[in-house]
Parts: C-alpha cells; sequence; structure tokens
C-alpha cells in the first residue's frame, strides 16, 4: 500500500464489484494505462481507492457475462426515461436479454421473471398504439391568462434553459396557443406579431412529459390555423439549445442566413 492507495488484482467476475465500490464511495473514477512496459494491465483509479483488472481477463469475458451486462445497463437506462413509450421499449429489450440471460446460466426464476416483464411491455405498447390521443388547440391572452402566466412561471427555469432571450415585453402584441392532448396542456406557442411575410415563434415550450413531437405535429399541420396568420409566409424561431435544433430540424425547419442563431419553416407545408 502506498500513498493511501491499495492495488488489487481483479478477475473478470470481480468488475462489477470495483464499478459498484467506487460508485459508492461518489468519487471521480478515472481509467489510466499503465506504462509501455506493462500495457496488459488498467486501473481504476479514486482517491481512496486503486483497483487493477488484467487486460487479457477482460478481452475474454464470456459471451453470457456480456449478455448480462448489457442487459442491466439496458434496464438502468430504461428506469431513467420519461417518454412511457421510450421506456417500455428499452425495458423490454432489456428484459429479453435478462431472460434469454437466465436461460444460458440455467437461473430459471430469472428468466421467467423477466420472460413475464416481456409480455407486460408488449401487452402496454400495443395499448399505447391503439389508444388514440384527442388534441386540440385553444387559444388564450398571453399579458391577460393567469394560467398561462402560472405556466410560464412554473417552468420558468427550464424555458430559460431552451429560450434564454425569451420575454413578454408591454410594448409587443402577441398571439398564444395552447396544445391539449386530451384534457391535459401538454405545450405552449407564443408568436410576437410583426410586420412582413414572417410569424415569430418565441416560444414553443412542451411539457417535459410529453415530448415526444406529436404536440408539435399537430400544432403544425392543424393547430397552427387558430393563430391569425394573414399575409404570413414563414415561421421563424430562435435554436441555441442542442436538443431543441434537433427538434426543429425533425421539424422540417432551416437555418435563417439572415438572423443567428434562428430557424424558418414555410407555412402550410404538410412535411411534417
Amino acid at each position: 500500500m502506498t500513498s493511501g492507495h491499495s492495488s488489487i488484482m481483479f478477475t473478470v467476475g470481480g468488475l462489477p464489484g470495483a464499478f459498484i465500490s467506487a460508485g459508492m464511495c461518489n468519487l471521480n473514477i478515472l481509467w489510466k494505462p499503465f506504462g509501455k512496459a506493462d500495457r496488459k494491465k488498467f486501473t481504476i483509479k479514486t482517491d481512496t481507492y486503486r483497483y487493477t483488472l488484467c487486460y487479457e481477463e477482460f478481452m475474454n469475458i464470456s459471451l453470457y457475462e456480456f449478455i448480462g451486462y448489457a442487459a442491466t445497463l439496458i434496464v438502468a437506462v430504461s428506469l431513467m426515461m420519461r417518454r412511457i413509450r421510450q421506456l417500455r421499449i428499452y425495458n423490454l429489450i432489456g428484459s429479453a436479454l435478462f431472460s434469454i440471460y437466465g436461460v444460458l446460466i440455467g437461473a430459471w426464476p430469472v428468466a421467467v421473471l423477466n420472460g413475464f416483464i416481456v409480455l407486460i411491455n408488449i401487452r402496454e405498447l400495443i395499448l399505447l398504439s391503439r389508444r388514440d390521443i384527442v388534441f386540440k388547440a385553444q387559444t388564450v391572452d398571453v399579458k391577460n391568462s393567469w394560467y398561462l402566466k402560472y405556466y410560464l412561471n412554473f417552468f420558468r427555469e427550464d424555458i430559460q434553459r431552451i429560450f434564454p432571450d425569451f420575454a413578454i415585453l408591454e410594448n409587443e402584441d402577441y398571439e398564444s396557443v395552447i396544445i391539449m392532448r386530451d384534457v391535459l396542456p401538454a405545450s405552449i406557442v407564443i408568436l410576437r406579431k410583426t410586420e412582413g411575410p414572417e410569424a415569430e415563434i418565441i416560444l414553443d415550450y412542451a411539457h417535459p412529459e410529453f415530448r415526444d413531437m406529436q404536440n408539435a405535429l399537430y400544432f403544425f399541420r392543424k393547430g397552427c390555423d387558430s393563430l391569425n396568420l394573414e399575409g404570413k409566409k414563414y415561421f421563424v424561431t430562435p435554436g441555441m439549445e442542442k436538443q431543441h435544433i434537433r427538434f426543429l430540424k425533425k421539424m422540417h425547419f432551416k437555418p435563417y442566413p439572415q438572423r443567428k442563431n434562428w430557424y424558418i419553416k414555410k407555412i402550410g407545408v404538410k412535411d411534417v
């Protein structure tokens, strides 16, 4: 033992233990290869522990173990998802791998339980696909709607993250529409009234639980008809956050050369 660190040789079977121990210490983990004379070993190094793993043993991990690790990772990722459909899909894949893993190692309770979870996920996905969602666009008064003010204030931090320049100014006019998903307000779109052929979308914010793009698809296909777009030919909107930019591109917005960090889309084109 030197400098307060311990050095332990792990077999492949001990690999999860190294990850769990380091994770429980809540410390930064550093993968660091040894010098040229010892390139076949790796370390997992923290402020308290130093684990050594043989490279050859790591590369010789069995197919069974690989399936088990992959299943663990996929199930863990699925549980962090907010969108129900994605959660079900990833959980189905992870549970299927766990069921296969259970069969391969002869752990029948593991195989049966996860096989049952697979069936549950399939059933729920079928029900989701058959369920008809009712959308409705409801116009609201931007400056006088108490609910709109409450909504914007409730999600203020997230809105500022995606739309850092968003602000409602007293000397400007706006139009707004709430996209209802069944009976729930799923997203809010606010347009600033301007001269010329451009309709400025200064806010297109979806509730975190309804970010599957269906709200936006409804708005651009039909919901925008509830707004006064007479004389307008294009939607323009800012895009500064990476995830929001990806969303805009999926909605067929393109970079707007005349305005930095803005995107443009022709109104009335049914391409989404």
